[in-house]
């Protein structure tokens, strides 16, 4: 099967075998409605969104200040995730990119695979509805040093205090715990992915059935509600 796949991307110019190039490093996911800023970088809109409550926003990346004004739609991104594919590592099937996202939530084989991986020293990811062996969503252990028993906020402070200029790419412990997460993916910015993606606790602000980026919007529309 791994053959096939190989000849696939040797004889398919549309076809992507590293999905990094179209990745956002903020969400960790192919971008979606892909905007770049004055520096040149490029994330999903919705994830530049973030910063619009931020005097001086800088870039996730490199760090320089950029311009809300600087935002712009990144139109040669968009063609090519809208004309590319990729192979799904669980089913080796071809995917559109664009439909890719959908597709690592549907797939069985992906899904079976990732449980099958080694575990890690935070809770791994669970099938949905699985409730009496959920995993602990409650506190966090620090992937850099192994620090543990940190709710989000606490993570959140302690990985800002010591471990800002840390490069070293890690996967992200609450991302882990949720029902739609991949224990074995890593963050290569996992400061910005953390202060951007998990300003607020999901324990207690969402529904887990939900998905990743409904789950978000619910936290943050419940948090305004209590605040």
């Amino acid at each position: 099967m791994a053959s096939r796949a190989i000849a696939l991307f040797r004889h398919s110019k549309n076809l992507i075998s590293c999905l990094d190039n179209v990745t956002c490093s903020i969400c960790l996911e192919i971008y979606e409605l892909p905007h770049s800023i004055s520096c040149g970088h490029i994330f999903c809109k919705n994830c530049l969104a973030s910063y619009s409550g931020i005097v001086e926003p800088a870039c996730p990346l490199c760090r320089k200040p950029f311009k809300s004004s600087s935002i712009s739609k990144a139109s040669d991104m968009e063609s090519k995730i809208a004309s590319s594919k990729t192979i799904c590592t669980g089913c080796e099937k071809e995917i559109s990119l664009l439909k890719y996202r959908h597709h690592q939530t549907s797939c069985e084989k992906l899904k079976t695979k990732a449980e099958g991986n080694p575990p890690v020293e935070f809770p791994t990811t669970v099938v949905k509805n699985t409730a009496i062996d959920a995993p602990n969503r409650h506190t966090f252990t620090c992937p850099y040093c192994g620090v543990q028993n940190f709710d989000t906020h606490g993570l959140r402070t302690h990985v800002n205090e010591k471990h800002m200029a840390n490069p070293e790419g890690v996967v992200c412990p609450i991302c882990a715990s949720m029902p739609w997460g991949d224990a074995s993916q890593t963050s290569a910015n996992f400061v910005t992915h953390l202060n951007l993606r998990h300003k607020f606790e999901y324990d207690t602000l969402v529904d887990f059935e939900l998905d990743d980026d409904a789950a978000l919007q619910q936290a943050i529309q419940a948090s305004m509600q209590e605040s």
